[in-house]
């Protein structure tokens, strides 16, 4: 039978070296080297790590730092000085995104030159959304802080309802210097002419509606707080003065 030359079967692929442990600080001194040569001594231990140890770059540590430099207010130097204004100056906040800007982000990530039909139409879909998006917040009205009520126009309106009984907070003043409108006692107030007050008797079906609970519970003895704020609640109570025994059925313990 002719020779045949088979190659050795590798059962372990991983290697294996045995490395001094570290001494820990309160071991005595003489622990803290070996001899080259010598037999490992008592303290070592197998390293069954499969990777070489990494080693940082020396010159790693000369690298400025990601984290914001901190100053003690007094005793900053002219260069931190120096560095601390010039990043005040050009400091500029991130613009909030608009739900436009967020389908135009989404398009444009997808759109690569060797992109299919599939994702060159939904990128087209984004940016038809986006602009739809964009027309939609140019008729939007901008939410602008109302300008402020000059004061000799508040000192008007205030002597004037005082002149009518009429006792007014500074933001009610403000309300109806701005044009709005307030209920009042039943009659609906706003402003007209020269910081004059105007009183309409309120025909509102809100007037009407509180005006109906007011008369029931003043003839009727009817709270008309329970019965709008807590119906189940009122109607239990009626219940149990008109029939105990419907009402130990539907509420009494099970």
């Amino acid at each position: 039978m002719p020779a045949s030359t088979i190659p050795p079967v590798e059962t372990r692929l991983h290697s294996y070296r045995i490395v001094k442990m570290k001494p820990k600080a309160d071991d005595d001194a003489g622990r803290g080297f070996d001899l080259k040569g010598s037999p490992a001594p008592s303290w070592t231990r197998v390293n069954n790590c499969t990777e070489y140890e990494k080693h940082t770059n020396r010159g790693a540590g000369n690298l400025p730092s990601e984290d914001p430099e901190q100053y003690k207010i007094g005793q900053m130097s002219c260069e931190q000085k120096k560095r601390l204004n010039e990043s005040i100056r050009n400091y500029k906040p991130e613009r909030k995104k608009s739900p436009a800007d967020v389908f135009e982000n989404l398009a444009y990530a997808i759109t690569t030159p060797d992109c299919d039909e599939i994702f060159q139409a939904r990128a087209e879909s984004y940016l038809k959304v986006a602009r739809e998006l964009r027309q939609q917040e140019s008729h939007m009205p901008t939410s602008d802080k109302p300008s402020p009520v000059p004061t000799e126009r508040i000192a008007t309106l205030n002597d004037y309802a005082n002149s009518i009984g009429l006792e007014l907070s500074l933001g009610q003043i403000e309300l109806l210097l701005r044009g709005g409108q307030m209920r009042i006692a039943g009659s609906i107030v706003s402003v007209v002419g020269y910081d004059e007050l105007k009183r309409v008797k309120d025909n509102s079906m809100d007037s009407k509606t509180t005006k109906l609970w007011r008369h029931m519970q003043l003839r009727h003895s009817i709270d008309s707080g329970s019965i709008r704020y807590d119906p189940v609640g009122s109607y239990a109570a009626m219940l149990k003065t008109l029939d105990p025994l419907e009402w130990a059925r539907l509420f009494g313990r099970k």
